[in-house]
Order: structure tokens, then C-alpha cells, then sequence
């Protein structure tokens, strides 16, 4: 009986190894290209992934360029932060905080000369970005108020160098996924304005001093998984439309 029992346990045991080696490995999900198109204009970028699946790379295509490729080079410090994105005829480099939040960045042309630069100060209810000449004096400043779940960017209001309101966007949202939000789209959105929203927009609500408001709502299309597949934009003062696509890669 106790040599039926051993003999028992060890197929147990054996089968379960077994179907371990049979499971895949789980995979990661990545968008890989995302693609724009609104009438005759268009636009593309593609995203490259190093071997610790981080971004290393991206080509960004554009109409109103006849087409010329732009590729970009992305460096990262010892921590995993990017420090430095080349483009070969410019480059940024970028500064972080203690909370590991992107406080400074910088635009060069020419080596070691710095073009521009954006500050970007945080606060519990939002966060502001505010850009500054090589000289050091402070122009326009883009301002964000999140929601109250902190999640998403509840309205966005742009000023002037002087401190006057040029325009303001106010959100809202569905509860489902933001194209925005898929790593590595989400890294290069965040290096350029600091957040990004986890939500994805519903309707966009457009107004500036002295001219009428207007919105523009917005549409998805999503995979079995809920990524984003195609993004429609339709505005409440043109006919026009503008749609995104996406695609993706599991690593």
C-alpha cells in the first residue's frame, strides 16, 4: 500500500511539472505604430523596444514633411529614465525629481548651445509647464488640473507670456483605456507634457477669449483585450474627421 501511495504522488508531481513546462510564459503588451490620417494629411510612428523591452527607438513619418523620416534615439540613465532623445539634427535632454517625475527639458540645435527649455512644477490637484527662452525668460505656460481620481486631466488652459488665457480644454471620459496609455506611446507623451491620461477622452470642449466654444467628440474601436484599435475625432465645427490607428506587439 505505501508503494502505491509513493507511486501515486510521484505521477502527481511529474504531471504537474509537466503542464508547468506546457504554460506559456505570460507576455506584455506593447503598441508597436500608431498611424493618423485627416484627408489628405497623415502621419505615422513606430516604436523599437530594447532587449528589457524599454523604448530604444522611434521613426515618425509626416505629409506636411514630403514624407521625410524622423528617427529618434532614446538614452536612459542607470535608473531607467531617459535622459537624452536624438534626432540627429537636434536632441532633448531630460531631468527628473526625487519622485522620479520629468521636472526639466531641454532643447539643443547646436552641442552644448540649449535652444529652449520647459519647467514642470506638481501639485496635488494638477501641474503646470511652463517654457523658457536660452536666456532664462519665461514665455507661455500650459497649466493641468486633474480629476479627482487623479487618473485623468481635467482641463487644460494655455496662457501667454504676459498671463493672459489663450485657450482651455476641459475632458471628460470613458472608463475604458487611452491610446495614450500604452507603453511606449505613453513615455513619449509623458517626455513632451509631463502626464498622461489613463482614461480615454469622450468629448473634448474647446473655448478661448472672444470666440465661440466648441467640442469635439471622440470614438474607439477595441481588441478583445480593450486596446484601442482606431480613435475617431469629429469636431462640432467642421465636417472634417480625423482617425488613428494602432497597432501592437506582445513581448
Amino acid at each position: 500500500m505505501k508503494q502505491l501511495f509513493y507511486v501515486l504522488c510521484m505521477a502527481v508531481v511529474i504531471m504537474s511539472c509537466t503542464k508547468d513546462k506546457d504554460t506559456p510564459e505570460a507576455k506584455n503588451t506593447f503598441m508597436s505604430k500608431w498611424a493618423y490620417v485627416e484627408g489628405f494629411d497623415n502621419a505615422s510612428e513606430s516604436y523599437t523596444l530594447d532587449a528589457n523591452n524599454k523604448l530604444s527607438s522611434s521613426v515618425y513619418s509626416s505629409s506636411a514633411g514630403s514624407g521625410k523620416l524622423i528617427s529618434t534615439t532614446y538614452i536612459r540613465n542607470a535608473a531607467g529614465q531617459v535622459i537624452k532623445s536624438d534626432w540627429g539634427t537636434g536632441y532633448r535632454t531630460y531631468e527628473y525629481n526625487t519622485s522620479g517625475q520629468l521636472s526639466k527639458s531641454s532643447l539643443y540645435y547646436t552641442a552644448d548651445v540649449v535652444a529652449n527649455y520647459y519647467v514642470f512644477n506638481y501639485s496635488a490637484d494638477g501641474y503646470e509647464r511652463v517654457s523658457y527662452s536660452a536666456a532664462g525668460v519665461a514665455g507661455s505656460k500650459l497649466v493641468c488640473t486633474y480629476t479627482a481620481d487623479k487618473k485623468n486631466i481635467a482641463k487644460e488652459i494655455w496662457y501667454y507670456a504676459n498671463g493672459n488665457v489663450a485657450t482651455q480644454n476641459d475632458y471628460s471620459y470613458y472608463t475604458t483605456k487611452n491610446p495614450e496609455s500604452v507603453y511606449p506611446y505613453s513615455e513619449v507623451y509623458i517626455l513632451d507634457r509631463g502626464f498622461v491620461s489613463q482614461n480615454a477622452v469622450s468629448i473634448t470642449t474647446f473655448s478661448a477669449p472672444g470666440l465661440a466654444s466648441s467640442s469635439t467628440t471622440h470614438s474607439y474601436t477595441y481588441n478583445d483585450e480593450g486596446y484601442p484599435l482606431t480613435h475617431k475625432e469629429t469636431s462640432s465645427t467642421s465636417e472634417a474627421s480625423s482617425t488613428m490607428t494602432y497597432e501592437y506587439i506582445k513581448k
